[in-house]
């Protein structure tokens, strides 16, 4: 901006100030265009992206750039560096996959942090957590490629024949118990939301407390937990996690939950609308109701929330904070889950 300034200033004479061609505000680029090219910078916007998030106070953050106690050096030296450690631990083979993850276009950053920013965990799980989205903690396939450990398999220790990155959502010993109960704890949050909203239920509990019941209706709604949906024409995906059934719009939503791995985020939601789709059609036509939907609550095993899941729970009109009970309650199962697996490992 200063370059643009000066190269203006030198055409300016007292002859010509009155030509519009030369006209400073006709040459310089508006501050709030240059910000935008910043951004958009695929490296060097990084750092305006990140000060620029809700979350952070931009003015606090830039303190030191207006305060002219750093040499004009040392300044640049510093946003340089500020650049060069993200792109370092992005390009980072393993310990770079978390920030990856979070950095997709389908991810909301600021919401998939929220949990570290809280501070309603102890410090110790906080920074287990972390190593469960870093990858290190020391399971079978970390110690035989990441140690280099050539005599440990990397292998299940629970007899998987899959390789041992799969601990926070992918081991069959696991899907039936641990899996189900961390899945649960989510829809539980949404029921009891849905229950208080349309006026099935008074009063709230903790959602470690609360007991979805299998059927609450009052004049206008009725809502099913967990239930199986008889149809004339056979259906293998006939059992949603939550159905809400509004009685006067003669509408039916389907709500069904998952935890998948963070990679596996929009391809889980895909399927999930996907899945229900003959359901949908033989719920309208059995129960003569005019709409029939399916939505999705999908968030990772290790608390990254995609834009989709906040967008859901926008149309169905829940509190916009739910997404941060259901990312402790996920996250809090999820660390359990870890130690369980690695409380039986074989050193």
């Amino acid at each position: 901006m200063h370059q643009a300034i000066t190269q203006t200033d030198k055409k300016l004479t007292p002859l010509n100030l009155s030509e519009t061609s030369l006209n400073p505000e006709a040459k310089i680029t508006p501050m709030q265009d240059l910000v935008g090219q910043w951004k958009a910078k695929p490296l060097h916007g990084r750092y305006r992206s990140r000060i620029d998030d809700n979350a952070i106070d931009t003015k606090a953050s830039q303190g030191w750039l207006q305060s002219g106690n750093l040499f004009l050096e040392t300044e640049g030296f510093i946003a340089s560096i500020q650049d060069q450690k993200l792109q370092r631990w992005i390009e980072k083979p393993l310990h770079g996959r978390h920030a990856n993850e979070i950095s997709q276009e389908n991810v909301d950053k600021k919401a998939s942090n929220y949990w570290l920013t809280s501070g309603q965990m102890f410090p110790e799980t906080e920074g287990f957590l972390v190593a469960i989205q870093d990858q290190v903690i020391p399971t079978n396939n970390y110690k035989r490629f990441i140690l280099k450990n050539l005599q440990q398999s990397d292998k299940c220790r629970y007899g998987c024949q899959d390789s041992e990155t799969h601990v926070t959502g992918g081991c069959q010993a696991f899907a039936p118990t641990d899996y189900k109960e961390r899945h649960d704890i989510a829809a539980k949050i949404i029921h009891q939301e849905l229950a208080y909203k349309l006026k099935l239920t008074e009063c709230k509990l903790q959602y470690y407390k609360y007991t979805p019941q299998c059927v609450l209706e009052n004049d206008k709604y009725k809502l099913y937990w967990d239930r199986t949906v008889l149809t004339d024409q056979y259906i293998k995906q006939n059992r949603p996690d939550i159905i809400i059934v509004d009685k006067g719009a003669q509408k039916v939503t389907l709500i069904d939950v998952a935890i998948p791995n963070s990679n596996n985020l929009t391809y889980k939601n895909n399927e999930k609308v996907a899945k229900y789709r003959e359901l949908e059609f033989q719920i309208k036509r059995q129960w003569k109701m005019k709409y029939v939907e399916t939505i999705p609550i999908i968030m990772s095993s290790t608390g990254v929330i995609p834009r989709s899941l906040l967008e859901n729970i926008k149309a169905l009109e829940l509190s916009e904070n739910i997404h941060k009970i259901i990312q402790k309650g996920v996250l809090l199962a999820t660390a359990r889950i870890v130690r369980k697996f690695m409380g039986n490992a074989s050193t």
